[in-house]
């Protein structure tokens, strides 16, 4: 804050003795009234920050239910929620990929004796879907699972329509080989890199998985054919 200070005659008396007042003007200038620790956040992603958006497109689930899935899964995974504008919710790109790795649907009754056999094993399932099998048929999520019936349950909070194309016995270990296999070529991912939605021929990712698992060791817990 600034004073600025003026003189200036206002009126003349009797002999001539000039009565002067002093005004003093107070300026305010330069004030910015806006603490800089007020300012709205910048909506550009701070480096190494993912937005949940981001991380509902890897895992292939809606954005509100990936919303839902962080703050429920954040004490147990040891993840930190980073709130934004507009309490949008964004993660570090390792709590993200501890979330994506992680992602486990909750187990429930109607799983089938061939998934509690899996767990027993060692094996789970890797399986292909089509999440929208009418409205756009090369729209494809692949994956792995512990327990086939909870995963596709929990897709169709998404995609209520999906049909399921084939499953295959599968260890976890293998999961990262069989979608480098599945997705070589002749496909298109949707959503960031850790996305598991591609756009693709139906046949043909359904021959290049089962030309990736006739070369590997499985146990007879069964596979499963395409939907009726």
């Amino acid at each position: 804050m600034k004073y600025w200070r003026a003189a200036q005659p206002l009126t003349t008396w009797g002999n001539g003795v000039t009565i002067r007042v002093v005004l003093f003007c107070v300026v305010l200038v330069g004030i910015n009234t806006v603490s800089p620790q007020l300012r709205p956040e910048q909506t550009e992603q701070p480096n190494g920050m993912v937005s949940i958006s981001t991380v509902a497109d890897e895992l292939g689930i809606n954005k509100d239910y990936a919303l839902r899935l962080a703050k429920q899964r954040a004490a147990e995974l040891g993840i930190t929620l980073h709130y934004g504008k507009r309490n949008a919710l964004s993660l570090s790109r390792e709590d993200a990929d501890r979330l994506v790795n992680n992602y486990r649907p909750r187990p429930s009754t109607a799983a089938t004796e061939n998934n509690d056999l899996g767990r027993f094993t060692g094996f789970g399932y890797f399986y292909i879907i089509q999440l929208h099998p009418e409205d756009l048929p090369i729209r494809l999520k692949i994956g792995y699972t512990d327990s086939l019936d909870v995963r596709l349950s929990d897709h169709r909070t998404n995609a209520p329509t999906l049909k399921l194309l084939k499953s295959w016995s599968c260890k976890r270990t293998w999961e990262e080989a069989a979608k480098a296999s599945i997705t070589r070529e002749d496909c298109r991912r949707i959503g960031g890199d850790r996305s598991e939605v591609f756009d693709g021929d139906v046949q043909e990712f359904l021959n290049r998985a089962e030309a990736f698992f006739a070369l590997m060791p499985h146990p007879d817990i069964g596979t499963t054919n395409v939907e009726g």
